[in-house]
């Protein structure tokens, strides 16, 4: 017989039904046959599930653990983001007030030796003494030489520290709130006259008629009209006239001082901005008027 490659019925009966086929056959059917009488399959597959379930993960675990790798890596994305606009923020500072608005509350930043000279060279010679003196800043940047200069940013001003090969503090320089606002209020100045700001043009007064208005207001209010009167004391020139800003922002109005200095044969106009509380500005409003009348 010719049982690989059967040509005729009788072959391939006797090939369908041989002992092989025929037995394979009874023990399937009773392997069914006891299966659905016994339910010995699914005995087996639920005693194994039971064994190994320690070693299985809870549902839904690998989805999970796979969004928590993805979360992770968009966190350290934005991370590293964050600190590559704040070192740009660092490079493109003019001022030691641009630096430190562009930092949150404990928020650290390096700073290039470079752009902390440059941003140093930048202040007024007063203040920049007010911050640190300047052969002290030389002897840490230049002669013992900072190997790090880090900046914290806080909710009320910041630091930069000076720190050397061992992490080791070796000077800091604080700046509070009232000195980054007189740094502000030093940068703030103009050489056109009031009348050319457009935020001043507005209301003009004489200083004479301005401080006569001032002057009358309670000791605690004239606390608060200026925060750095000193500003106006360092200023060369003669203080002619006072301006109020016709907006305010965040509670505070500025105030224009227009000075007029005589040098070299020419008459030079800088313009000194402050900023006073909104509301002793308004109480000031009401003296203005009556000295108007």
């Amino acid at each position: 017989m010719n049982w690989h490659s059967p040509t005729t019925f009788s072959q391939w009966r006797r090939r369908w039904f041989s002992i092989a086929n025929t037995g394979m056959i009874c023990i399937t059917g009773l392997i069914l046959f006891l299966g659905v009488r016994t339910h010995w399959p699914e005995q087996i597959i639920g005693k194994y599930l039971a064994a190994t379930n320690a070693a299985r993960p809870e549902k839904g675990a690998v989805w999970e653990e796979g969004q928590g790798v993805a979360a992770a890596k968009a966190r350290i994305a934005n991370i590293i983001k964050d600190r590559e606009d704040m070192r740009l923020n660092v490079l493109k500072a003019d001022s030691f007030m641009e630096l430190s608005q562009s930092l949150g509350p404990d928020q650290w930043v390096k700073i290039e030796k470079a752009t902390l000279i440059r941003l140093y060279q930048g202040l007024p010679a007063r203040q920049a003494r007010v911050l640190m003196e300047p052969l002290r800043l030389a002897w840490l940047v230049k002669a013992k030489g900072a190997s790090q200069i880090l900046c914290q940013g806080k909710s009320q001003g910041m630091s930069i520290y000076f720190m050397d090969a061992n992490r080791q503090v070796m000077g800091v320089m604080d700046f509070s709130p009232s000195i980054l606002q007189s740094i502000r209020s030093a940068q703030n100045t103009a050489t056109r006259p009031l009348d050319q700001i457009p935020e001043f043009a507005d209301t003009i007064y004489s200083a004479q008629r301005f401080f006569k208005a001032a002057l009358k207001l309670p000791p605690d209010m004239l606390e608060n009209l200026m925060e750095d009167p000193a500003t106006l004391m360092a200023e060369k020139g003669t203080l002619q006239r006072v301006s109020i800003a016709n907006q305010s922002e965040a509670g505070y109005v500025r105030i224009g001082f227009e000075f007029h200095n005589q040098e070299d044969n020419q008459e030079r106009i800088r313009v000194i901005q402050a900023r006073a509380k909104e509301w002793v500005v308004w109480q000031l409003g009401l003296y203005l008027q009556e000295h108007a009348q």
